[in-house]
C-alpha cells in the first residue's frame, strides 16, 4: 500500500498514476493466485490473503480500472472486490483447463473438406470450442465451430472457406470457453503419428515448434 500511496500523491498525472497503481496490483497482486499456488494454501490462509488483498483495492484500485485487464486478471480482480474465495478456485480450475493444449488427430480429406480430431485436457469439460485459421501474411480468419466426438471434439473445415483467406499460409488455432471464460488463441500441436505422406509435402505440415499449418500457396488437395 505504501508503494500504490507514493505513486498516488506524488506523481503529477493522476491518470498515469492509476496505470501505474494497475500494473504494480497486476504484477505483486494478481500474479499470486496463480492456479497451482493459490490452491496449495490452506483455507485460512487463502481467506486472510484475499481479505488483505480486497482492502488493498478497495482504498487503491477503483472498479473501473477493472476493464483494462485481461484474462485472467480481469476475472481475479473481480473476485477479489467481491472476497470471493470459493469464486477464486472455481476460477484457478478454469485457468487450468483453458490452458489446455490442443492436439489434432490424423487429419483426413472428404470431398472438399478437412477433417480432424482435437483432443483436449480429458479431465475438463468446455462450453464451447472453435478453431480458428489465420492468414499468416494478412491476419484475415475464418471460424469454425467444432462438435463434441468421442472424447475429442471434431473439426469441418470447407475448401471454400479456407480459400477466402488467400494464397498463404494459414495457422491453426483453438478457444477454449468454460465458465463464462475464453482462453486466448492456442495453437493447434500437429498429430503425434505425423501427417499423411500426401498431405504433408502438398497442404498440411507441422512446424518446427510442432503446430499444424497449412499451405495454400499451392493449387489443388
Amino acid at each position: 500500500m505504501k508503494i500504490a500511496s507514493l505513486i498516488e500523491h506524488g506523481h503529477p498525472d493522476t491518470d498515469h498514476a492509476k496505470q501505474l497503481v494497475l500494473d504494480l496490483y497486476r504484477r505483486k497482486v494478481l500474479r499470486s493466485y496463480a492456479p497451482r499456488r493459490f490452491r496449495s494454501m490452506s483455507s485460512g490462509r487463502r481467506r486472510r490473503w484475499v481479505a488483505a488483498h480486497a482492502d488493498f483495492v478497495e482504498a487503491h484500485v477503483p472498479a473501473e480500472m477493472d476493464a483494462h485487464l485481461n484474462f485472467p486478471f480481469r476475472q481475479r480482480s473481480q473476485l477479489v472486490r467481491a472476497r470471493d474465495v470459493q469464486g477464486l478456485l472455481r476460477l484457478a480450475g478454469t485457468e487450468v483447463a483453458l490452458a489446455a493444449t490442443p492436439l489434432a488427430t490424423v487429419p483426413e480429406l472428404g470431398e472438399n473438406t478437412l477433417f480432424f480430431g482435437l483432443r483436449l485436457d480429458r479431465g475438463s469439460t468446455y462450453d464451447d470450442v472453435r478453431v480458428l485459421a489465420r492468414g499468416r501474411a494478412n491476419g484475415a480468419e475464418v471460424v469454425a465451430a467444432c462438435g463434441p466426438g468421442d472424447r475429442m471434439f471434431q473439426v469441418v473445415l470447407p475448401r471454400a472457406q479456407l480459400d477466402r483467406l488467400g494464397p498463404v499460409l494459414i495457422d491453426l488455432y483453438a478457444r477454449l470457453r468454460r465458465d463464462g471464460c475464453d482462453s486466448p488463441p492456442r495453437r493447434i500441436q500437429a498429430p503425434e503419428q505425423g501427417l499423411p505422406t500426401g498431405l504433408s509435402g502438398a497442404r498440411l505440415y507441422a512446424t518446427v515448434h510442432g503446430n499444424l499449418s497449412i499451405d495454400q500457396r499451392r493449387s489443388g488437395w
